[in-house]
């Protein structure tokens, strides 16, 4: 009788608990490769080699595995067993002409003919990441994209003109679509899209409004929107996306702001009465991150005002402190039962310490937070420690 330990489904469950990836220290996020463990049960004998051998080849993340200068030839013999592929440099086509097993594909460097080939070669595709290579326009490349009906993410960025109606059949193609992020797109017209995107419950916009104020025009036909992340420069049309959100995403309980410039040039933020108008478009807000110039009473008061009692997280990126900043974090913490975590970060490396214990002038109604940070600021010492985490015999 065969030793127990030489059935297939053990030795696969077996390989599935082994580490492949360990975190990088310090760097959300990203993993480094480690083998080691996988490649000695491989060593156990033939048929754990044999069993064994694909799920070292399950991810392939080229940046990730950069210092193991793995030889290309050896590459395209396993790659199909790959089903994650990332790419962040161009590789030759024939090093990938295997991989048509894909889950998950990321692309931010390649060329236009192995673009299209992984893409094509892939029908199966769940998520998709793709950075457009010039020649985005190349209709092999259109076509590939189009025949996709099976996306449940999909991530498009850095393309200068893109075609709206691409980009519409794309989303239409995939009814299973639960999010979209469209990064640095330059769209000035709408994407044609006549019939609602019912699964779509993610949406990311990371761009600049003036370049692109056609995106915009996506929110009607998401009506089961719950999480809308957005660039918060000074061109958002945060009017029309309030007046939108309110009218046709009922669901909406999360939103998050996008900032890539100096959070201190107030100039270039969206002002306070625009966030007021965004922070009311929505019933119930449960997750607020946002960067701002300030936590004014305003933004306060509109946070509190409609959804103190749903509010589970506020996490904020401020550009300065003014004397009510602290009162109103303290009003937060004070006014949010269902609370579970608040951050504050700021490029400020000095406030008042006096200033700072306005957060402590009520008590915090908080029963549920479990974390509280900040970042960069200086409180001094006798308050709390950077990155510090709240438990609860430390509650307010």
């Amino acid at each position: 009788m065969d030793s127990p330990l030489d059935l297939p489904e053990l030795v696969y469950l077996i390989g599935r608990f082994i580490t492949l990836w360990e975190p990088v220290k310090n760097r959300p996020r990203q993993f480094t490769f480690y083998p080691k463990d996988l490649i000695a049960c491989m060593n156990v004998n033939k048929t754990w080699q044999r069993i064994l051998a694909p799920l070292l080849w399950t991810v392939h993340h080229d940046s990730w595995m950069e210092d193991w200068d793995i030889p290309q030839d050896f590459i395209a013999t396993h790659g199909r067993h790959i089903r994650y592929l990332s790419l962040s440099w161009d590789r030759p086509l024939s090093t990938f002409q295997s991989t048509t097993r894909l889950c998950e594909l990321e692309l931010s460097g390649t060329d236009i003919n192995l673009t299209t080939y992984l893409v094509r070669s892939n029908p199966q595709l769940a998520r998709l990441d793709l950075t457009l290579p010039e020649g985005a326009s190349n209709p092999d490349l259109q076509a590939a994209l189009e025949s996709l009906t099976r996306l449940q993410r999909l991530r498009l960025s850095y393309v200068e003109q893109p075609d709206a109606g691409l980009i519409s059949r794309i989303l239409l193609n995939n009814p299973d679509l639960t999010e979209l992020s469209l990064d640095h797109l330059n769209s000035p017209t709408a994407p044609p899209i006549d019939q609602p995107l019912l699964s779509l419950t993610n949406l990311h916009l990371d761009c600049d409004w003036y370049q692109s104020p056609g995106l915009v025009h996506l929110l009607p036909v998401c009506p089961n929107l719950e999480v809308l992340t957005f660039s918060v420069n000074s061109h958002c049309p945060a009017n029309e996306i309030a007046h939108m959100l309110k009218k046709h995403c009922p669901k909406l309980k999360t939103l998050k702001g996008i900032q890539d410039f100096d959070i201190f040039d107030s100039e270039m933020m969206m002002t306070d009465d625009q966030f007021v108008t965004l922070i009311q478009s929505t019933c119930r807000l449960v997750h607020f991150d946002m960067s701002i110039n300030n936590l004014t009473t305003s933004i306060c008061q509109a946070l509190l005002g409609l959804h103190a009692s749903w509010l589970e997280t506020v996490h904020l990126v401020l550009g300065g402190y003014s004397s009510d900043t602290f009162d109103n974090i303290n009003k937060i913490l004070s006014s949010c039962p269902n609370l579970t975590s608040f951050a504050i970060s700021s490029e400020v490396e000095e406030c008042p310490a006096q200033a700072a214990l306005g957060m402590f002038t009520e008590s915090w109604n908080c029963a549920k937070l479990t974390t509280f940070k900040r970042t960069t600021v200086s409180f001094g010492a006798m308050l709390l420690t950077r990155s510090s985490t709240v438990g609860s015999s430390e509650r307010h």
